[in-house]
């Protein structure tokens, strides 16, 4: 599905899917209400708008606009309550999920050694050619974190595999019921690798922290499952996006950047 095949029946979906690329929006526990906000926002367009086109026009054009308006009605009856973690396992393993990438008509998705001319433009991009990717198209939200990161991985040999992990697909609760979801997850010959690049001057961030708590104490269990089933453990790294050069290896950047 491309961002210009939108039809009469599922402008809801076009708002929705923006929606959920927000962090603290959690589709699985609240579909309904997002749907019925966005069906709310499609009805209030319907009412001055002369028809179905130009709504879609609107939807396409105004998408940050809109989708800034019904995330502050969202935060404004958020409430947080401390985390309280409950470790569960389960035996076997997870198939991975597909992926739904969007691409505008017109467009191909582009070799991942192509850096973009203008950075900004990378969240339009789709891109391919990947050889150790579990899937065969990716979405990056930066250059110079995710994209360079995802050409290190491809480069490195000590990296068997790696993904970027479809939403909802690990479940990590670091607030207020809502999941955390990691940027990369690698694998090499001896470990799995949770991999979060961030802006230096996110770090400290709350939010950044309290995923970081979650996502190593998850990390700590998952490695004790792992060893009392003969798997792989599993270790957490949070990397600045400026440290992550072309000329960097893998485990080079694991071993500064893991935290124990």
């Amino acid at each position: 599905m491309n961002e210009e095949s939108i039809s009469e029946e599922n402008l809801e979906n076009y708002i929705i899917c923006n929606l959920i690329d927000e962090h603290f929006i959690d589709y699985e526990e609240n579909a309904d209400l997002l749907y019925k906000l966005s069906s709310q926002m499609i009805d209030r367009l319907n009412s001055y708008l002369k028809d179905t086109e130009t709504v879609k026009n609107v939807l396409l054009n105004y998408k940050n606009e809109i989708v800034e308006f019904i995330t502050l009605q969202l935060k404004e009856n958020l409430w947080e309550s401390p985390p309280q973690y409950q470790v569960s396992y389960s035996r076997g393993f997870t198939p991975l999920k597909p992926i739904n990438i969007f691409i505008k008509e017109g467009e191909l998705p582009r070799d991942f050694r192509e850096i973009p001319k203008n950075k900004n433009d990378i969240r339009n991009m789709v891109f391919t050619g990947f050889k150790k990717c579990c899937h065969p198209l990716q979405k990056f939200d930066s250059v110079d974190g995710e994209l360079r990161f995802a050409q290190i991985l491809e480069d490195d040999h000590e990296v068997v595999l790696w993904t970027k992990p479809a939403k909802v697909f690990f479940k990590i609760e670091y607030k207020n019921g809502f999941s955390y979801e990691p940027d990369f997850v690698v694998e090499t010959a001896s470990v799995k690798y949770i991999f979060e690049p961030k802006m230096a001057k996110d770090l400290e961030n709350k939010n950044v922290i309290e995923k970081k708590s979650a996502a190593l104490n998850w990390c700590k269990n998952a490695t004790i499952f792992a060893n009392e089933n003969g798997c792989k453990p599993w270790k957490y790294a949070l990397i600045p996006h400026d440290q992550i050069l072309s000329n960097m290896s893998f485990m080079g950047l694991m071993n500064k950047f893991t935290i124990s």
